[in-house]
């Protein structure tokens, strides 16, 4: 029972982190452009 709601949280977890790790490498990226254009 344990292991089965462990793997539940897993599955539903991994894609939100997943996304929360692609928005941070977007950010990251536009504020090395924006200071390589020194905006920011």
């Amino acid at each position: 029972m344990k292991g089965a709601a462990g793997k539940v949280f897993y599955i539903s977890a991994a894609p939100l982190l997943s996304t929360i790790w692609i928005i941070k490498l977007r950010l990251s990226k536009v504020k090395r452009f924006l200071r390589k254009n020194e905006i920011l």
